[in-house]
């Protein structure tokens, strides 16, 4: 289990329910325990399936998100590898139980899987990162799909079906660089072999990103590591004030010294960049990608005390060092929580059905009300959960995607949603919305009637 401490902890809700606002269900997390816990043997651990598609799609000029189909042209994958997390929420963050690393994703579904000591916990939820910019770096804002939410598990027992998808901005310009090195085809590819190939070497060479040298101001110092160093590569990371980036990294390979490790590292920033935050981390699991599990430092006076910002302007800097472990992880949070209360203009207690839902696409009249759940998330009541004049929802979505969050009414229990003279109601005014990074709370919609002969 690895510990990521937070600064701040997104609103988590129980999601064994669907009704009144909960997540539903996903796959089949049906459990096989096979271990019988009479013996003297060490308890299995829980096997957990699943697979992950990358979706592609677009947002117009006018705020429309479509899907985009891969162009046959692409005939390799153009992004990184795929993070997969089984982690929980805990008050001093989040808490990471069980891993795996796609190394070579394909534009179909990837099959995933990956063990858990269930003794150390009962219930995970899971998500996964796309390294959209290929560099072997989990950076904020890179694209995140979310599996189950709070799947029990047991020792020995096996889960299948975990499936979810990560929606992925189509860029056309990547068909211009598709046969470049690399796991795809995107700029600043990295070609990452099987860390196990090499004992002492995970194996990872870089043969893109970060500036050319002697473009722009150089950026220089040591890298130190201050405890126990087997193996394992550090990147170094120039991020401006709010984590945006990194803007430049420069991997490096330590060396063993004493109880530690030492190395230098450099990059070559643009002149006059401002206030920058160097922050660092240590591949020290070796599964090919900086992931929040991973150990993590930052430019520091070397007796504890952090020295971001540094300050580029048009000189050189030297002896930029970096401290590890020290700091906190990026903050990798997948998900944000969307919450608050719908009203309706004649009360809820005629409708059969009731559905608040965080939608991939507009919705169309007279659409199965069930279709709802194809989009990010949905809540929805029915029956004596209707007997009141307001109704509170929370909806969980990826960060940083394109949504339409909208609610509906079933009047007359057909499962057809938008018939003629059923409401809805638009947050946004009906237009696609960024998701973002931070929860969003006190959100107030109220179901409407349409005009009479209107849909």
């Amino acid at each position: 289990m690895w510990t990521i401490t937070l600064l701040s902890l997104v609103a988590c809700k129980n999601v064994s329910e669907v009704k009144g606002g909960e997540k539903p269900e996903v796959g089949n997390p049906d459990s096989k325990p096979v271990w019988d816990d009479s013996g003297d043997l060490a308890p299995p651990p829980a096997l957990i399936k699943g697979s992950v598609l990358v979706n592609l799609y677009s947002v117009d000029d006018a705020g429309v998100r479509t899907e985009v189909p891969w162009p046959a042209e692409l005939t390799s994958f153009p992004y990184g590898q795929i993070y997969i997390s089984g982690y929980t929420i805990a008050d001093q963050g989040m808490l990471y139980y069980g891993e795996d690393v796609l190394r070579y994703p394909t534009a179909g579904w990837n099959a995933w899987e990956m063990e858990v000591d269930a003794t150390q916990v009962d219930a995970l939820s899971f998500y996964g990162v796309l390294d959209y910019n290929n560099d072997g770096i989990l950076a904020p804002g890179e694209p995140a799909g979310l599996g189950k939410f709070g799947l029990e598990i047991s020792p020995g027992g096996t889960y299948e079906d975990i499936n979810f998808i990560i929606d992925v901005p189509w860029d056309p310009t990547l068909l211009e660089d598709d046969g470049n090195t690399g796991t795809g085809g995107h700029t600043g590819a990295v070609d990452i072999p099987d860390p196990t190939d090499d004992p002492v070497d995970d194996g990872i060479v870089i043969t893109g990103g970060g500036a050319e040298i002697g473009d722009g101001v150089s950026i220089e110092g040591d890298v130190h590591i201050t405890q126990s160093y087997q193996t394992g590569r550090v990147v170094v990371m120039l991020f401006d004030t709010d984590m945006v980036g990194p803007y430049e990294y420069d991997w490096v390979q330590p060396q063993a010294i004493g109880n530690g490790a030492m190395g230098t590292w450099q990059v070559f920033a643009d002149p006059n960049f401002g206030d920058a935050v160097i922050k660092s981390a240590w591949d020290n699991n070796r599964n090919g990608v900086i992931d929040p599990s991973d150990i993590w430092g930052e430019y520091g006076d070397g007796s504890g005390g952090s020295k971001n910002p540094l300050t580029i302007g048009d000189q050189n800097l030297e002896g930029v060092d970096v401290w590890i472990p020290m700091g906190n992880a990026l903050s990798v949070i997948p998900f944000v929580v969307y919450s608050g209360k719908l009203k309706s203009e004649t009360g809820f207690g005629s409708y059969k059905t009731v559905y608040v839902a965080a939608l991939k696409s507009n919705p169309t009249a007279g659409m199965e009300g069930a279709l709802l759940a194809k989009g990010y998330d949905v809540s929805w009541w029915q029956d004596a959960d209707l007997q009141t004049n307001e109704l509170a929802f929370s909806l969980v979505m990826p960060t940083n995607t394109y949504t339409y969050l909208a609610a509906f009414a079933d009047a007359d229990g057909d499962g057809l949603i938008l018939e003629p003279d059923e409401p809805l109601a638009y947050w946004n005014g009906g237009a696609v919305l960024n998701t973002g990074s931070s929860n969003v709370t006190d959100i107030h919609m109220t179901l409407q009637a349409p005009p009479q002969g209107e849909n």
